[in-house]
């Protein structure tokens, strides 16, 4: 999920929330270690590259449905990565709110924070 060392930079990991439903396991080793990583989940439900390689008009036409095994369970992320340890955990569905839980997450230390980052579904960054 991201690199770290002691002294070294922080890191800050991007990760959708499909890949996390595969690793986000790996949060427990960084809550052991003390990893003062920040980690943002990009929540939109969907597995949203796979979807725009395999059903790109699902991005452009409102009343095509996403490909089923594209679309993701709903997972408690804050319940989850709080189980697992981490002590700060921040939901944002706005940039304010975003920076806002950026500024608490750089001000943790001992541990690592995660930022669940939601999106709208048919949302694309730029360039795709």
């Amino acid at each position: 999920m991201g690199a770290w060392s002691p002294g070294g930079k922080r890191p800050l990991v991007l990760i959708g929330d499909g890949g996390f439903q595969m690793v986000g396991q790996s949060i427990s080793t960084m809550v052991r270690y003390q990893h003062d990583s920040i980690i943002v989940i990009i929540d939109n439900s969907l597995y949203g590259y796979e979807q725009y390689l395999l059903g790109p008009a699902f991005y452009t036409n409102p009343a095509q449905p996403p490909l089923a095994y594209n679309e993701l369970p709903n997972w408690n992320f804050d319940l989850f990565t709080q189980a697992l340890g981490v002590t700060q955990v921040a939901t944002a569905n706005t940039v304010d709110g975003l920076r806002t839980a950026l500024a608490a997450a750089k001000a943790h230390t001992g541990g690592p924070s995660v930022i669940r980052a939601l999106v709208r579904t048919r949302s694309l960054p730029d360039g795709l």
